[in-house]
């Protein structure tokens, strides 16, 4: 699909611009792969907390539930029977984690420093996870980056966002008077598909419980998630690869939705 998407759903994606004040307020990277069941298995698990534990010392071992229907001649019957493992594992400041399951690992952060950081990180989590398991095939790959603008800036959106993205909540007075508007769109990327969310949240509202924290005011949600679903083999080399377009697209849609007004806000540098 290469060169046949309009910016910024395809083509290259400009220089990052560091933030020292960035909106983000988490990160997120995900791959998924065929159930390797041994990763249920604390004995084996743990060659694996050894691959990562210098970076990510902290540990906690979460059981899951799944929900069973049974139907017959009587009413239908729903009982709790026990899943497989998430294992998690987190860096001192807890600001990094890594959380693995039979089918997939996740590794996010709250503080991001830049995306080469990110992708560095991640990519030795990969190698851990190629070296102990060897998943052989991954089944999705995927990024997401989640920005929320408060205070100040959340009351001069309009002069730090692209208009035809902000809609009815382009002028502040109608903004004040928004209690929720969130819009959201699922679009062709050239590296597979982006689900965008963006809008107004009220105060005490998210977006995903568990993802970001409720805050006490009202803000405004940019939400980036881009992902494949290509299915190819599990190397780190590819996935390493994989995964930075992925976040490059991403910032590619970033920085068309926000302006010059927006970097210089959050501090840009340079």
């Amino acid at each position: 699909m290469s060169g046949k998407l309009p910016q910024p759903l395809g083509g290259p994606s400009p220089a990052e611009v560091s933030l020292s004040a960035a909106p983000l307020v988490r990160v997120l990277a995900q791959v998924r792969f065929p159930d390797v069941l041994k990763i249920d298995a604390k004995d084996t698990v743990a060659g694996f907390q050894e691959e990562i534990r210098e970076d990510y010392p902290l540990f906690e071992q979460q059981p899951t539930q799944q929900v069973q229907l049974q139907v017959g001649t009587g009413e239908p019957v729903v009982r709790q029977v026990p899943g497989s493992n998430l294992w998690r594992f987190m860096s001192a400041d807890k600001n990094w984690r890594v959380s693995l399951s039979t089918a997939f690992c996740t590794f996010e952060c709250d503080s991001y420093t830049s995306r080469d950081d990110f992708i560095t990180r991640w990519t030795r989590v990969l190698a851990a996870i190629e070296q102990t398991f060897n998943p052989r095939i991954e089944l999705r790959t995927g990024t997401r980056y989640i920005n929320q603008v408060k205070g100040d800036p959340f009351k001069s959106l309009e002069k730090m966002v692209r208009t035809g993205i902000l809609g009815i909540v382009a002028t502040p007075d109608m903004r004040q008077q928004v209690r929720h508007h969130l819009t959201e769109a699922t679009l062709a990327v050239e590296e597979g598909e982006m689900l965008l969310r963006f809008g107004i949240l009220p105060p005490n509202a998210v977006i995903d419980p568990g993802v970001m924290n409720p805050i006490s005011e009202a803000s405004w949600i940019l939400d980036i998630d881009v992902y494949s679903t290509a299915q190819g083999p599990f190397t780190v080399d590819k996935l390493a690869a994989s995964f930075r377009a992925l976040a490059e697209r991403e910032y590619c849609v970033f920085r068309y939705i926000t302006n010059e007004e927006f970097l210089k806000v959050y501090g840009a540098k340079g």
